[in-house]
């Protein structure tokens, strides 16, 4: 029996917030299907199954593709969904693909890495974004990233930001050659704090 688990992994994983970007990223995933077959691609809303829990498709997929294309909108600057998505993609050694989904993109509400790659913009790229899907492998994983902050997490906004001011420049984009130390009992949130920091 022929089922989509012993399908052959997709090569491309295509990550959107539905809010302002599924339209997008579901018209860019028929154009492939139609004029380039041959590029596998795995969107949730044609590939996810009932009975298995969502996120766990969502980690197999990015496993074991090569190429992560973001569909970069608004909502998916500040998308939980899309950055956890990003970040176990590079956690996995996925090239990451960003094209730009809305041309009101705030470059500034990107994260730092982000703002260094080239977004594509399919209007004026087809061609090449196409030969990149073709012939893109995989990177070196990105190691050492923090874990998710947890459900529920509250802000400590007056401890996050002396910390911020120690370690980052004054517009918190790049880091200072600064080493903080974080010192309290058990149980009082200096991990949580550090995650934050690192997100």
């Amino acid at each position: 029996m022929t089922t989509d688990l012993v399908r052959p992994a997709a090569r491309a994983f295509v990550s959107y917030a539905r809010a302002d970007g599924e339209a997008f990223a579901t018209d860019l995933r028929l154009r492939l299907e139609r004029e380039h077959p041959e590029i596998s691609l795995w969107q949730d809303r044609a590939r996810m199954e009932g009975g298995i829990g969502w996120w766990k498709q969502i980690t197999d997929a990015l496993e074991h593709v090569q190429i992560l294309i973001m569909v970069m909108t608004p909502a998916a600057t500040v998308s939980e969904v899309a950055r956890k998505e990003w970040r176990y993609a590079r956690q996995q050694g996925a090239r990451v693909c960003p094209v730009l989904g809305d041309p009101a993109l705030d470059f500034a509400a990107l994260p730092s890495w982000m703002r260094k790659v080239h977004f594509y913009d399919l209007e004026k790229e087809w061609d090449t974004f196409v030969t990149f899907l073709r012939t893109a492998e995989k990177e070196s994983r990105v190691p050492f990233m923090a874990p998710d902050l947890r459900d529920g997490y509250v802000s400590r906004v007056a401890e996050f930001g002396e910390l911020a001011s120690q370690v980052l420049n004054r517009d918190r984009y790049e880091p200072l050659a600064a080493i903080a130390a974080l010192q309290g009992g058990g149980g009082f949130g200096k991990t949580t704090l550090a995650t934050a920091l690192c997100h």
